[in-house]
């Protein structure tokens, strides 16, 4: 098990690691794009294991070709 699952089990009722009180907000835009399907949606995130089960669940309710997941490096403090 990766470095990044393990924080991601670890911090899964987090506040911070999870705002939306929901499995991810990759989830959240999945369910609008199979409940709206005029709509397209966009997600950030740093985690390649979220990014990758954001794809795998879109494309699962065929919305794929209507959910970009692009990857951004948290910002550091100078």
């Amino acid at each position: 098990m990766s470095r990044e699952q393990l924080s991601d089990i670890a911090h899964a009722d987090h506040p911070i690691k999870s705002p939306a009180a929901d499995e991810s907000v990759g989830a959240l835009l999945e369910r609008a794009l199979a409940t709206r399907p005029r709509l397209h949606a966009e997600g950030i995130d740093v985690s390649r294991v979220a990014r990758t089960g954001a794809r795998r669940a879109a494309s699962e309710l065929g919305v794929e070709e209507r959910l970009v997941i692009r990857t951004r490096k948290p910002r550091t403090s100078p």
